[in-house]
């Protein structure tokens, strides 16, 4: 298999839409899915170094954003200086014996040991370094990695000049209980981008291409700026287990040279061969693609343990290759394009890698509503999308020749016939319904999917005949987990797919968010009992430079969060549980520590990072207590009492401080969320600020969302130590009469506080109060979501129980 660079050529992943790699410019000549033609328009040319023109806010540093100025202090624990190193052969990540389940606490952004002029530091490859981050003052003398075996295992080093210098980086094989010395090496480039939400890097610069450098060539630093680079270890699967060490030397020409030690534990279990996750990926391939081209392709996305979504390319078992006139799908054995000789490759591995991809799209049209079938043996669909009796029964005569072809091959199981996707309205929904009928009813066992979340209108229609969706493709702002449950019970699968989603939403896609994003993802789809991911838009993760397709940040932490998923697929005995109800494992919290949803998780990478650890030392048995994430920084806000007035800090009222009640009351406007201040809201526009008619100064401000904007919901989030809290809000306005849109949707924790609630001329406010657990160093308030009512938030208290 090709290294981690991938090694495949332009053409075969499509175009980039970033743009450009270290101050080139990449073209986008446009892109096809899944089998069209692809123009390359052109390379990008690697120009130097880019200056970053960006400045970051709270003092440079950004969220998750590299450098810790954390001294080294932990929790519930005293200080360490180690870092997650082995203790003693075997030994694994060391944890605190005061808390069983706890994970440790220390930073993972430190100094390390450095030649004259140049800072040596790294950070978690999760972090995207700016070129203007501060060199961190934390220091440690190793970088420790911990890898299973058979996993692709990075780490990165950050190289910052005070003056443009000239270097080297070389290391060398990795000897312990065994020696390897299968490791790349990738300069992190760095492409344009701006700042869109709260998630945002605040830098018109951010890294994602990885372009790969040979050990030993000579690197150009600029002064004053930030270089990263990534070194990718791949551990054999036959690797001795135990503490494994390498050296990496810095060596700046005509000056002084850095020998610095790695630390690899290798823990005593393996990653699966077979994929466990699943889902499907677009990856554009040219026309007439040759099977070298192909099979370059395939090898790149199985190494990073990702499923295309045309995985038998260039043949196919769509509609289009079915026999009118036998009624069958024909297959030529001595064709090596034919599905015959493709699909035992790529589906079960045969000559490949002995495991093929876990499932594949073998049916699929493209849209709901009319003319989204195609007319099929010179028979029109007709008027109705739902189609006329003598085309449906076209139509099911060629789905039942479908099933027997997958049944002879075996692979009906795995393979999936998208009959319906993004149906809206109550009239496509009812579509829906009748396309699974007649499906169902024409192939009994073939698995059909809709690109739509479990809903009732579709699930539990009358026009379905009893039929449900095997797989749901949902959008992940659109997923209802708790219906989602109700046919996850009954056997159907879940994935999600990620289009333009924004805060407070997660999206692992999105380039100038950081990259706890993209591998907390899997962690959350994990808890969440999500089977699958899709991405329809592949071609932008990958940066083309000096006419050779090359890796990002963004692929390689998916991978990265893939075999996350696969660690805790081994943690919980094999498979996530069916649904949320389900009796779980005793280890089933350890995923939901990092977030209890894709609205609310914690932001801190190298707490991820360790918890990761930990469940590697869990599954070696050198743990017995299941881990639980645990909060890298000291608690901005420790555990105790906090009144917070939702206005204008610098509008009324005046006081300062503002003392209500027998209370003092932090004032909180609608800043974005600051990991320096501990506190702010996620979100893609700001909640508007009000004061005006109430019977105290508390009542008299407020926030509020503004409907009919584009605005769906907000989060607030207070950084806050874990316990157990009673959470009071109040909500409502008393400036305005005669309006009736003040429905109130407030949520603590995920859990609903007021679920629409209405306020009115008569009650003007409303109070309640729920109790909560905060488990990952952060209590989130949600607020708004319907876009037909007006959320208004007067203020919060927060009170240890």
């Amino acid at each position: 298999m090709p290294s981690p660079d991938g090694g495949i050529d332009a053409e075969d992943a499509g175009e980039t839409t970033d743009a450009g790699t270290d101050g080139g410019t990449t073209t986008d000549g446009g892109t096809t899915t899944d089998g069209g033609a692809t123009t390359d328009g052109g390379a990008t040319t690697d120009g130097g170094a880019t200056t970053d023109g960006g400045t970051t806010t709270d003092g440079g540093t950004t969220t998750d954003g590299g450098a810790t100025t954390d001294g080294g202090t932990t929790t519930d624990g005293g200080t360490t200086t180690d870092a997650g190193s082995g203790a003693g052969t075997d030994a694994g990540p060391p944890r605190d014996a005061g808390c069983p389940e706890c994970t440790l606490t220390t930073p993972l952004t430190y100094l390390l040991p450095s030649p004259a002029g140049v800072s040596v530091w790294t950070t978690p490859t999760m972090n995207k370094v700016l070129r203007t981050d501060p060199v961190p003052t934390v220091t440690q003398p190793t970088i420790d990695v911990f890898s299973a075996k058979n996993e692709y295992e990075p780490f990165q080093v950050v190289l910052s000049a005070v003056a443009a210098r000239q270097v080297t980086l070389t290391l060398t094989p990795f000897t312990g209980p065994g020696t390897f010395r299968d490791a790349t090496l990738h300069r992190v480039g760095y492409v344009a981008a701006t700042i869109t939400d709260s998630f945002s890097l605040f830098a018109t610069q951010v890294p994602d291409p990885l372009v790969p450098i040979a050990f030993g060539s000579t690197e150009s630093l600029s002064a004053a700026q930030n270089q990263p680079y990534w070194v990718t270890l791949h551990v054999p699967t036959d690797a001795p287990a135990g503490d494994y060490t390498a050296t990496l030397t810095i060596a700046v020409m005509g000056g002084a040279t850095q020998n610095i030690t790695v630390k690899l534990h290798v823990f005593n279990f393996a990653l699966p061969q077979r994929l466990g996750f699943d889902g499907q990926w677009t990856i554009n391939y040219p026309a007439g693609a040759d099977l070298a081209a192909v099979q370059r392709t395939k090898d790149f996305m199985f190494q990073h343990r990702l499923v295309p979504q045309a995985v038998a390319y260039p043949t196919a078992l769509f509609p289009m290759f079915f026999d009118c006139a036998t009624n069958t799908f024909p297959e030529t054995p001595s064709d090596p394009y034919d599905i015959s000789q493709l699909g035992p490759k790529y589906l079960d591995g045969v000559g490949w890698n002995d495991a093929g991809f876990p499932s594949f799209e073998a049916s699929r049209y493209s849209a709901i509503g009319a003319g989204a079938r195609p007319d099929l043996c010179g028979i029109s669909v007709g008027p109705d999308p739902a189609g006329t009796t003598q085309f449906n029964a076209r139509w099911s005569t060629m789905l039942g020749a479908l099933q027997t072809s997958l049944t002879r091959h075996g692979w009906l199981s795995r393979s999936y016939y998208t009959a319906a996707a993004e149906p809206i309205t109550a009239a496509e929904n009812d579509l829906a319904a009748r396309l699974a009928n007649i499906s169902k009813t024409a192939a009994p066992n073939l698995p059909i999917a809709v690109v739509a979340e479990p809903r009732p209108e579709i699930a539990a229609n009358p026009l379905n005949g009893g039929h449900s969706y095997d797989l749901w493709i949902s959008s992940i702002s659109l997923l209802k987990p708790a219906y989602a449950a109700t046919r996850q019970a009954l056997g159907e699968k879940v994935w999600w797919y990620f289009l333009t989603e924004a805060p407070p939403y997660l999206n692992p896609l999105t380039v100038n968010h950081q990259g706890l994003e993209t591998r907390g993802a899997f962690w959350l789809a994990f808890s969440q009992r999500v089977r699958g991911f899709s991405y329809y838009d592949a071609s932008s993760l990958y940066v083309t430079t000096g006419g050779v397709t090359t890796t990002s940040i963004r692929l390689e932490l998916l991978r990265e969060g893939v075999e996350d998923y696969e660690y805790l697929r081994l943690l919980t005995g094999g498979a996530p549980p069916a649904t949320l109800a389900t009796p779980t494992s005793a280890c089933d919290y350890t995923s939901k520590s990092f977030g209890t949803s894709i609205k609310n998780f914690p932001r801190d990478s190298a707490a991820l990072q360790h918890l990761r650890n930990a469940v590697g030392s869990m599954i070696e048995g050198q743990r017995t207590t299941c881990p639980a994430l645990t909060g890298v920084r000291p608690a901005t806000h420790p555990r105790a009492e906090y009144y917070l007035n939702f206005q204008d800090p610098t509008g009324q009222p005046l006081a300062n401080p503002l003392v209500v009640n027998g209370h003092t009351w932090t004032k909180i406007g609608n800043a974005y969320y600051s990991p320096a201040a501990g506190s702010g809201w996620v979100g893609t526009a700001p909640m508007a600020t009000s004061y005006t008619a109430g019977p105290d100064e508390l009542r008299k401000s407020c926030i509020y969302t503004n409907q009919n904007m584009g605005q769906g919901l907000d989060v607030f989030s207070w950084d806050l130590e874990n316990g157990r809290y009673t959470v009071t809000v109040s909500v409502g306005f008393g400036g305005v009469s005669g309006l009736t849109n003040y429905k109130h949707r407030v949520l603590i924790e995920d859990q609903p506080l007021f679920s629409g609630e209405a306020t009115n001329v008569t009650t003007p406010f409303m109070v309640k109060s729920i109790d909560v657990d905060v488990v990952d160093g952060t209590l989130n308030l949600e607020a708004g979501g319907d876009p037909t009512s007006i959320t208004i938030v007067d203020w919060m208290s927060i009170v240890p129980k």
